[in-house]
């Protein structure tokens, strides 16, 4: 038996060759369940159709219907129409122009409504009708429109002065079609019940236009009943259902009914806006003939396919095989893997193919992964060094890695992008409180990812992190204002697009352009140096052109000390911060002095003011009042003037305060405020200040030079006094510390012991 023996050696083609066969086997099991189920799910389909084809009908009708109740509303809200339904007889004159109004109003809503066939508004008590043909009396209008319809003209008159809401009428008209009327009365009259009707008719040409667009096949009947079991559509199918009774029609539901000998699937819905009941009859022949149709083929093609597919099983299972074959021979020779898969029971071609061609894309994509990520490191080191160093320090390698990364020879400008948590922005629209939910890391990726994609828009641009910032090499295509503005036009987009979205701020500090991979280094100290004047401008763009020039000197005579210190000490705040706003703005605006001169003039000033505040007696002021040395010199010019301003009113404040009148009357009304007051929870030096209009720096240091006790401690002394006597009356700890100002029992039971030496537990006991 070789040929069977061949067999089981070729595993992957019998099994290739047997998935074929089954796969026909599988067709041939699954056609003949469905085609049992073709006549079923035919039907199933069928009456899923008729049941949308109905409810397209009803959205249809009802949506007429809808539109055409909305404009019965809209003129029986109409004052013209209840003002014209008071009149008795005949329209005067003075009526004529409203009745005109009223008809040019009508011609309106039936211009936008081509299928009004007849719009108009009967009037009982002059027995005269406004339609959108013109004003006449009913018996003319009558004789124009309704002399052919089965209703007289008395019936007519009798059915316009009764009253209606949202009523419809079917009338019988000739050639097979139907009028329908739709009928509103107005709202009541000053003289009585409304007497003007709206009318609006139809044709039941209307309705069979939207049947016969929605309608799968001609033989399919669809009528529309009204609770009078009348026909309101087309009356050519009177007869087709006149064994119907309205009552006895399921609704919403699918049913089954022999009409002159014929058997037809039907369905009917129920209308949301008036009686009325949507039917539709389906022969079943147009299902079953369909069904059947489908069944023969569908045999027919069984029995083709499984002849032509086993001959077509055997020839692709046989060409299929042999690019495996093929595989696992080139596999075995270049990976030296001899092993004898076809003998292999556990393991076909197909598994040892996939297994050994998993693991060589396993090795491609880690080689991949870990060449580029040391090809990156490597690019950032080598750029890094490019910004640190002249490029004639790099070796040759070095040099062709940023020639391949497209560092090469053109105009280079290198900028320093970074958070703007330290610099103090004038800006209101972003809370400060929204800058610091984002982690650092999170904010420089994001500074990255976003400001180099669009500088990459209009130059080529390469970024690196380096710390907490992220430098930029933008390469520009010449030195001119156009590049430049192209430039600071994507930076301004990328600071305004975070600032927006993210809602925290980006500082942008860049250095000039610069020709030449030499000179990249110099643009980048000069972006370096421009982050030193961060704080000193108010602005996030800061370029180096703007600082080159800032001198390093600073302007302060002693002239000017000398008539600091002497209004400080005369008590005069207003001279002395004149005196250093003239120091601060001459330096900032004329001089343009460097961050580190800066801060020397603002230790400088800070110096004149102690040396103030010693000569006018008042020394412990800046023992007592802690003053930020950090904060008093950086800034903005303005936001400096605004911190020595303050310090210097409360200095001359403090001076004012030492003569023994002034000092003496303070504590006085200092103390009494307290005794007043120190049940307020909300008690505290800030009140306190608040209440004397000083500041708590001012009163602190007043309160303590008189009495040689803290303000604080004065507080704090009154409300346990008067704790002890509630104690003693036997008030509970929570009760006395709510009645002396604490806000919590835990603070004052602290405080308690502090001041008595025990807790107010331990006194209660003793």
């Amino acid at each position: 038996m070789p040929g069977v023996k061949k067999l089981r050696r070729r595993s992957a083609f019998v099994k290739l060759f047997g998935s074929y066969l089954l796969i026909l086997g599988f067709m041939l099991v699954i056609e003949i369940g469905v085609s049992a189920m073709v006549l079923r799910t035919a039907r199933e389909q069928a009456e899923t159709l008729n049941l949308s084809l109905m409810q397209m009908v009803k959205n249809e009708c009802d949506n007429q219907i809808s539109s055409i109740f909305r404009h019965l509303d809209q003129l029986a809200l109409e004052e013209q129409v209840q003002t014209l339904s008071n009149v008795m007889d005949s329209f005067e004159s003075e009526d004529q122009y409203m009745a005109y109004s009223l008809y040019s109003e009508l011609r309106s809503i039936e211009y936008s409504s081509e299928e009004y066939r007849l719009l108009y508004i009967y009037f009982a008590n002059t027995d005269t009708v406004i339609s959108s043909t013109g004003n006449m009396s009913l018996q003319m209008y009558y004789d124009l429109y309704y002399q052919e319809l089965d209703i007289s003209l008395e019936e007519l008159r009798t059915f316009l002065s009764q009253q209606h809401y949202h009523d419809i009428c079917v009338l019988s008209g000739g050639e097979g079609a139907n009028e329908i009327m739709y009928a509103m009365t107005s709202l009541e009259t000053d003289i009585g019940e409304a007497s003007a009707t709206i009318i609006i008719q139809l044709t039941s040409d209307a309705i069979d236009e939207r049947i016969d667009s929605a309608k799968w096949d001609d033989a399919i009947l669809v009528s529309v009943m009204n609770s009078q079991n009348q026909s309101v559509n087309s009356a050519s199918l009177t007869e087709e259902v006149s064994n119907l009774n309205y009552e006895e029609i399921p609704v919403e539901s699918n049913f089954s009914i022999d009409l002159d000998g014929k058997r037809y699937m039907g369905v009917a819905t129920r209308s949301e806006e008036t009686d009325w009941i949507y039917l539709l009859l389906a022969p079943f022949s147009i299902v079953e003939s369909g069904a059947r149709r489908m069944q023969f083929f569908s045999f027919l093609g069984i029995g083709i396919c499984l002849i032509v597919g086993f001959f077509f099983s055997w020839y692709l299972s046989n060409r299929n095989y042999n690019p495996i074959r093929g595989l696992m021979d080139l596999f075995k020779k270049e990976r030296g893997d001899s092993s004898d898969i076809g003998r292999s029971e556990e393991q076909n071609e197909y598994q040892w193919l996939e297994s050994k061609a998993e693991s060589l894309f396993q090795e491609n994509k880690s080689f991949q992964q870990t060449l580029e990520r040391n090809r990156k490191r490597l690019l950032e080191f080598y750029l890094y060094r490019l910004l640190a160093n002249s490029y004639e320090t790099l070796d040759s390698s070095e040099r062709k890695l940023l020639t391949e990364s497209g560092i090469t020879d053109g105009i280079w400008r290198v900028i320093i992008l970074s958070t703007g948590s330290d610099v103090q922005d004038t800006e209101k629209d972003v809370p400060e409180d929204e800058q610091d939910k984002l982690p650092q890391d999170l904010k420089q990726f994001i500074i990255g990812n976003v400001t180099g994609e669009l500088l990459n828009e209009v130059f080529p641009t390469h970024m690196l992190d380096v710390g907490e910032y992220v430098i930029a090499l933008v390469r520009l295509n010449e030195m001119n204002t156009d590049n430049y503005d192209l430039m600071w036009g994507a930076l301004g987009k990328a600071y305004e697009l975070i600032k927006d979205k993210f809602h925290f701020y980006m500082q942008i500090c860049a250095g000039t352009a610069k020709e030449g991979l030499e000179n990249i280094h110099i643009s980048y100290q000069e972006s370096r140096e421009t982050q030193a004047y961060a704080p000193l401008l108010e602005t996030h763009f800061i370029n180096y052109d703007d600082i080159k020039n800032r001198s390093k000197r600073y302007y302060y005579p002693i002239e000017i000390e000398t008539r600091i210190m002497t209004a400080i000490a005369d008590g005069l705040a207003d001279p002395a911060i004149l005196a250093v706003k003239e120091v601060l703005r001459v330096n900032y605006q004329e001089n343009h002095i460097t961050a580190r001169m800066l801060s020397c003039l603002g230790y400088d000033l800070l110096g004149t003011l102690v040396k103030s505040a010693d000569l006018a007696g008042c020394g412990e002021f800046f023992e007592e009042n802690r003053v930020d040395l950090e904060q008093m010199g950086h800034g903005t010019c303005g936001e400096m003037e605004r911190r020595f301003e303050q310090l210097i009113r409360e200095l001359c404040s403090c001076v004012e305060g030492t003569g023994e009148d002034g000092s003496a009357n303070l504590v006085d009304r200092l103390q009494k405020y307290i005794l007043e007051n120190y049940q307020n929870p909300d008690l505290n030096i800030s009140q306190a200040a608040l209440y004397m209009d000083k500041t708590p720096a001012y009163i602190s240091s007043v309160y303590k030079k008189q009495t040689g006790v803290s303000l604080l401690k004065f507080i704090n002394q009154t409300r346990i006094d008067q704790a002890v006597k509630l104690l003693k009356e036997g008030k509970s700890v929570n009760e006395t510390a709510q009645q002396c100002g604490f806000s919590s029992s835990r603070s004052f039971i602290r405080v308690f012991k502090e001041c008595v030496g025990i807790t107010p537990g331990q006194m209660k006991k003793d």
